[in-house]
């Protein structure tokens, strides 16, 4: 099964999300990189919900980034992205009753992930 969370990030490291998801048992659904096993499946399962789904298309999307100003450092802005179609249709049947802003998901963090060995749908916060 796939899991979705929302999560929070208090870095920047590159493919955090990614590892620390792998390292806990649930990877990011199809993501070639860190699950190479897992990601066929993901997508044979997927595919058609999603339009599609590519290899090397990892089910991750940056929802909203806030970062200090670049040019001064003053206020941070507050940058939101809506969620791609393929995201957008696979969270739709696979929760219905969810919607699609993930502003609105209830929260869940990595540790409720732990020991579950399912992939994760996951949406990264603030950077």
């Amino acid at each position: 099964g796939l899991t979705l969370a929302s999560v929070d990030l208090h870095t920047g490291r590159q493919h955090q999300i990614r590892v620390h998801t792998l390292l806990l048992g649930a990877p990011v659904a199809n993501d070639d990189l860190y699950d190479p096993r897992g990601a066929p499946a993901v997508r044979a399962a997927l595919g058609a919900a999603a339009g599609g789904l590519s290899r090397g298309r990892v089910l991750l999307h940056a929802c909203r980034m806030r970062v200090s100003h670049p040019c001064d450092g003053s206020a941070p802005l507050d940058v939101r992205a809506p969620l791609p179609t393929d995201i957008r249709s696979i969270v739709s049947r696979l929760w219905p009753g969810i919607g699609v802003d993930p502003a609105a998901w209830p929260d869940k963090t990595l540790a409720q992930l732990a020991g579950r060995g399912e992939g994760c749908v996951a949406e990264g916060g603030e950077g």
